[in-house]
């Protein structure tokens, strides 16, 4: 279910990426930090929809905001990027993920955000709180980009850590150095040796924050792990589709009960392929939209049997405990799987 929200600002962050402020709604105002919305249009006829994430902070902020970054070949960020104005409409979903500030870690450590390209959009709004919240605590925000043109947040990032009285820190890791070098940014990527030049001692951070491409995050995560940094300590957020040709190895069929507001049908599936493709495949309409794992729009309740997720970027940690799961990227373990749309 999403609900039309109006623009009230677009806001040119660099020449790919936009902040687009929206007017206060009930529908949307009750996001967390690091959280995002889904954002759906049409687009050449055909409905997509894609994860954005807030960059706006709650009690810091006075609307709600997103940020939007044109990627290649990206058909809707394209257009929104290229044509979204003020007034203008957008149909999303109410905020989702678990990709939030801890509420039941120890504040006896510093944090730790590392950043690539967009993926400094949930940070932003994340590292705004804490600043409101815990004056106490020591942040470092390391951001990888190909160059100074492509950094979002620029201008933002400076003030806060300028008025942070220290709290605050930015690195700023660039592939291509501007002569001048005015920002004081060091040339390389994310890697062990980056981190251990640019942080010193890594171990001492409390938690640890990732966001942005793939590729980035799993190289960042077996640094961070050969540095001395606990899995446990690590937190990420993707919006990247997961691999479904390998997703399991799962063999024979299951038979499956789908229970629906005018009643319910039963179908047989094979095991090694994702729920929500094989029922689509046999011509059962479903409600779904990303197919990524990260709307949420194909949640069902799991009444009985088993069913494994390869990912789960949109049900909360409540969800899952109440029996949720998003057949987009679950496979049946069972024999028999009953799911209920009720």
């Amino acid at each position: 279910m999403n609900k039309q929200i109006k623009v009230r600002r677009v806001i040119r962050e660099t020449p790919d990426a936009i902040t687009v402020v929206l007017e206060p709604d009930p529908w949307i105002d009750r996001y967390k930090p690091g959280q995002f919305i889904n954002v759906s249009a049409q687009v050449l006829g055909e409905v997509i929809s894609r994860s954005y994430s807030f960059s706006s902070t709650p009690g810091v902020d006075d609307f709600p905001a997103i940020t939007i970054k044109r990627v290649a070949n990206g058909r809707l960020s394209t257009q929104l990027v290229e044509n979204l104005k003020p007034e203008m409409l957008l149909e999303t979903s109410q905020p989702m993920g678990r990709f939030a500030l801890k509420e039941d870690e120890e504040y006896s450590g510093s944090l730790l955000f590392i950043a690539g390209g967009s993926g400094i959009t949930p940070h932003f709004s994340m590292i705004k709180s804490v600043l409101k919240t815990k004056p106490e605590k020591s942040i470092k925000l390391i951001y990888a980009n190909k160059n100074e043109q492509s950094i979002i947040f620029l201008d933002q990032l400076q003030w806060l850590a300028k008025v942070s009285s220290g709290q605050f820190e930015v690195i700023r890791l660039l592939e291509t150095l501007a002569s001048e070098n005015l920002l004081g940014a060091k040339k390389g990527r994310v890697n062990a040796e980056g981190l251990v030049e640019a942080l010193g001692d890594v171990p001492s951070f409390s938690a640890v924050y990732l966001c942005g491409p793939q590729g980035m995050m799993e190289s960042a995560c077996l640094s961070l792990n050969d540095l001395g940094v606990d899995s446990s300590r690590i937190y990420q957020e993707s919006f990247s589709a997961f691999n479904t040709t390998t997703a399991s190895i799962n063999e024979g069929v299951a038979r499956v009960t789908i229970i629906k507001e005018n009643g319910s049908e039963q179908i047989t599936i094979p095991k090694n392929q994702l729920v929500l493709n094989a029922i689509l495949n046999a011509g059962i309409e479903l409600p779904y939209s990303c197919k990524e794992a990260m709307c949420g729009t194909c949640r069902v309740k799991l009444v009985s049997g088993k069913l494994v997720m390869n990912e789960n970027y949109a049900l909360t940690d409540e969800m899952l405990n109440s029996g949720f799961v998003l057949t987009c990227s679950g496979l049946a373990v069972t024999d028999e799987l009953t799911i209920s749309y009720l």
